[in-house]
């Protein structure tokens, strides 16, 4: 699994296999990973284990794991995250997002020092991915989920309706969801855990039939080579260098969430 990242790992904007053509020529087609590429392991930084491990557990899997899970059970024709083994990693504090795609590892972060200053504050989470074009869809080969401990208050507590927290489990289901591929919604009137929203009083714990559809057809569709803006998007030959291309989607405290590729703001989601 983790091998699957490594070609990926020492590219850096501006090398010759990322950006280019221009991001926004893909900013339209589905991202999913390849079946050979799942169950996921999540390593969940060790700082976040130590408030986890012996909180709320069901059949011994901690809550991160319980929403891993949740997402397991919307397809029977794929397991997504392996939940079978408890993974740990360091926590990292980098300045910029984008470094957290230098490594081999998908992971849960916590921010505790400032948030990026390179996507601004008022964000809750944010899910930073790397991508690269195959015959009509975005083949996912890297992820990380990055929670702003720096400026939010979090809880584990359902219950809990102290002002201003927020209640990571679903904050984390949703970001599961763009883990595995899925954007936000645009109706405001289905109910789904991807709604571009949570309030401090919201709780999200399981996702609705739209979203179990939503993922049933994002990775039950065979997808061939289409036309994005002109571009026709095939495989790639195996003599070219494949591209890689760097984005973020993200969870913003007053609904208003947007989502980067290649620097390029590519799409815009409200939940007002």
């Amino acid at each position: 699994m983790l091998a699957a990242f490594t070609s990926c790992t020492p590219q850096q904007k501006g090398s010759a296999n990322i950006g280019s053509p221009s991001a926004s020529e893909y900013s339209n087609l589905p991202m999913k990973w390849p079946d050979s590429k799942l169950p996921l392991r999540v390593y969940i930084a060790d700082e976040y284990h130590a408030e986890i491990d012996n909180y709320s557990l069901v059949s011994g899997k901690d809550l991160f794991q319980q929403m891993m899970d949740k997402w397991n059970l919307a397809d029977s024709n794929r397991t997504f995250f392996d939940t079978t083994t408890d993974y740990s990693a360091a926590n990292l504090e980098y300045n910029y997002h984008t470094d957290y795609g230098k490594d081999n590892v998908v992971g849960i972060y916590r921010k505790n020092a400032s948030w990026f200053s390179d996507i601004g504050s008022g964000v809750l989470a944010v899910t930073s991915y790397i991508i690269t074009p195959v015959s009509g869809y975005m083949e996912m080969v890297k992820g990380d989920i990055i929670v702003n401990e720096a400026e939010f208050n979090f809880t584990l507590d359902s219950t809990d309706s102290t002002y201003g927290r927020y209640d990571l489990p679903s904050v984390l289901l949703h970001e599961l969801g763009h883990l595995i591929g899925l954007k936000h919604t645009t109706s405001y009137s289905i109910p789904s855990v991807m709604r571009p929203e949570i309030g401090h009083t919201d709780t999200h714990r399981n996702p609705y039939t739209y979203d179990v559809n939503s993922i049933q057809s994002l990775y039950n569709t065979t997808y061939s080579a289409i036309t994005a803006g002109g571009l026709a998007i095939t495989s790639e030959s195996s003599d070219e260098e494949p591209r890689y291309y760097q984005g973020y989607i993200e969870l913003r405290a007053d609904g208003k969430c947007r989502h980067y590729l290649e620097g390029e703001l590519i799409d815009t989601h409200s939940a007002f």
